[in-house]
């Protein structure tokens, strides 16, 4: 996982209330699938994204996290290219 997806899954983990270690990989792509659909994500909308997609979602307590940042990463890793992926070219 990238550092901004690693940043992601931390706060993911903390606003949702999620199991140490998770989300892992595929559960976290799941989620930013979700979050693609969403304008202008809200908490809610990110700890129902996690509830889908992550056994035993709210299950887990962490405090002192800042979370407001989870949109902007959304939006870098969905702006950045995949390593080895081709832009696809408009004509």
């Amino acid at each position: 996982m990238d550092s901004q997806k690693l940043q992601m899954a931390h706060k993911l983990m903390t606003l949702a209330g999620l199991p140490p270690g998770h989300p892992d990989e595929q559960e976290l792509e799941s989620i930013i699938q979700d979050m693609k659909a969403v304008r202008n994500p809200t908490d809610s909308d990110w700890k129902a994204a996690a509830r889908r997609h992550v056994r035993n979602a709210g299950n887990y307590k962490y405090a002192g996290e800042d979370l407001t940042d989870l949109n902007s990463l959304l939006m870098q890793i969905i702006n950045t290219p995949t390593p080895g992926a081709t832009k696809k070219q408009r004509y």
